[in-house]
């Protein structure tokens, strides 16, 4: 379906097009979830809360989609996600952790493709290995110090400074190889 038409219909509230958007979208948030501490059940909860929002959004006169409706979706459900394990968790934090928190040695343009940035970032940090996965998001999500981590994984403070470098380097090394990453920002 195009861009355009699914936009229009989801405006329109067609059912053809919410269909269309579970069949494509919804496995990417039910992998995101599920390999952060979720269930099935709130895969289906998130994915629907971020099909909600992304209606709203639309029928609004001022906003102006900049990105697929994919990319749009998979990024508010990522962070509606992250807002319920900090919720769970008690941390209060701001989840727009690529342009507060990750040393990328980019420069983000203009703030308007936060959720842009954040689906893309999820999405290739779903591609690194478990390990480097779980070291990230402790570090970045979490806010463990290098020694919790440490701790948690069972490995020597200065190895895990090595790993978490070297993770963030693989990281980076891919996401400087995504096309709409590249498209939203000034290298």
């Amino acid at each position: 379906m195009k861009e355009e038409l699914l936009i229009q219909e989801l405006r329109d509230g067609q059912d053809r097009a919410f269909i269309y958007l579970y069949r494509e979208n919804f496995s990417n948030t039910f992998h995101y979830v599920t390999n952060n501490s979720g269930t099935s059940e709130d895969a289906e909860d998130i994915f629907q809360e971020a099909l909600i929002v992304l209606v709203k959004k639309l029928r609004e006169q001022t906003f102006e989609l900049n990105v697929k409706v994919s990319s749009y979706l998979y990024a508010v459900a990522t962070k509606m996600w992250l807002y319920k394990l900090r919720s769970r968790k008690g941390i209060y934090e701001n989840p727009d952790f690529l342009e507060n928190q990750m040393d990328l040695n980019i420069s983000l343009g203009d703030s308007d493709n936060h959720e842009a940035h954040f689906a893309i970032v999820e999405h290739t940090m779903s591609i690194l290995k478990e390990e480097c996965r779980k070291m990230l998001s402790l570090f970045y999500f979490e806010r463990k110090s290098m020694i919790e981590i440490s701790g948690l994984l069972g490995y020597s403070q200065d190895f895990v400074k090595v790993k978490k470098s070297r993770c963030m380097n693989e990281l980076r090394k891919r996401l400087l190889q995504h096309e709409e990453f590249q498209d939203l920002i000034k290298i």
